[in-house]
């Protein structure tokens, strides 16, 4: 996806070509993200979604996913979900 800041918080999100559902559950968690002062700036963003078992969780980001910040999300399950 590509996000878009207004220099503090993410101001715009366009979604590139994925899955609609994890589409859906990136933008909602990338909208939550806040940044240190900085020009307004695009900037790439990709969600992996993976069946690799849980990450240990991050003492600073509160986040059980591997973050490569700003470019790189990976979002881990130990069970393959049921549609």
């Amino acid at each position: 996806m590509q996000v878009t800041t207004d220099g503090h918080v993410v101001s715009g999100v366009k979604i590139l070509p994925s899955h609609p559902i994890l589409a859906e559950e990136a933008e909602k968690n990338v909208r939550t993200w806040k940044f240190a002062d900085h020009p307004p700036t695009t900037f790439e963003v990709t969600y992996n979604y993976v069946f690799e078992g849980a990450f240990k969780r991050d003492r600073v980001t509160k986040c059980d996913a591997r973050l490569e910040l700003p470019s790189k999300v990976t979002v881990s399950s130990k069970e393959v979900p049921r549609f």
